[in-house]
């Protein structure tokens, strides 16, 4: 994975009229202090913290970072050193930001050691993104991490998205058939389920479904608080982080097919709406 985008990234800088290359500085301590965890710790009540809701939080969470983690690292990292010149440089602000990682400690709750090891992914992606975007245009700066981004989901949520798509396009033939009735039920017991089991909390918190026609493959889900924005505890929200590993990459994964999945950020507030539906045209 890091040769192909190590040089679909060197193709990308070399077509850039714009880019400064190496006389582009990689930041240091003082600016990178923005990525500190300085905001005050998100609060939630008991259930929420030491419920099943943050153990599942906890395990899906743990599961997809564990094999997401390396995107940082293995991909952006060699990819920021090949731009600039001064690879030390890189490796020093690298470290800087992995000395801000909150420290899991074996008292937290289900909910903060998911949120710490969250926030501190997040956190690598959102210094990552300020450093390669001094090195390429904001097309090829964009195109970068979103494919980037969407290959390790698809390697980490690969089935499971096509799982999400044939269901979806099962559920809409089988309802098709059934009366308007039956269609509301099949609704109602999807939010349920989702009420219950929420598996989509690991990567953004809370969610209440807003509409859902199974008939039509529609289903709409609501985000209040997007714990990508909160869980790093930054004092500015790490909008490229939103933008482009998580808004681009999801839809990127959809891209194919008819199943479409659409990621409404309402930045610079915490809400997101998400729209998964059929287009047949």
């Amino acid at each position: 994975m890091l040769d192909s985008v190590s040089n679909q990234g060197q193709t990308a800088r070399i077509l850039d009229p714009t880019t400064r290359g190496a006389t582009a500085e990689i930041s240091d301590r003082e600016t990178l202090k923005q990525f500190a965890p300085t905001e005050p710790i998100p609060t939630a009540g008991f259930w929420l913290t030491w419920g099943w809701p943050a153990i599942l939080d906890l395990i899906l969470g743990r599961m997809a970072v564990k094999r997401l983690k390396p995107l940082v690292p293995h991909t952006f990292v060699p990819i920021i050193k090949l731009c600039s010149d001064n690879r030390e440089k890189v490796d020093k602000a690298y470290k800087i930001i992995l000395g801000y990682h909150e420290p899991i400690r074996f008292f937290d709750s289900p909910r903060e050691k998911w949120r710490k090891a969250y926030g501190n992914y997040v956190r690598e992606i959102e210094w990552a993104c300020f450093e390669l975007r001094k090195y390429f245009n904001k097309r090829a700066y964009e195109d970068l991490v979103i494919n980037a981004t969407a290959d390790y989901i698809r390697e980490v949520l690969g089935p499971i998205v096509e799982q999400m798509k044939q269901s979806t396009l099962k559920q809409r033939e089988y309802f098709s058939k059934k009366s308007d009735l039956m269609n509301k039920i099949g609704g109602m017991m999807t939010g349920l389920f989702f009420k219950v089991f929420n598996i989509t909390g690991w990567l953004a918190g809370k969610t209440t479904l807003t509409e859902v026609n199974l008939r039509e493959g529609l289903m709409v889900m609501w985000y209040p608080d997007c714990q990508m924005l909160r869980a790093p505890r930054m004092k500015n929200l790490p909008e490229e982080s939103c933008l482009l590993s998580c808004k681009g990459g999801c839809e990127k994964l959809f891209e194919e097919g008819i199943v479409k999945m659409t990621l409404d950020a309402r930045l610079p507030e915490t809400s997101c709406e998400v729209r998964m539906f059929i287009a047949d045209n």
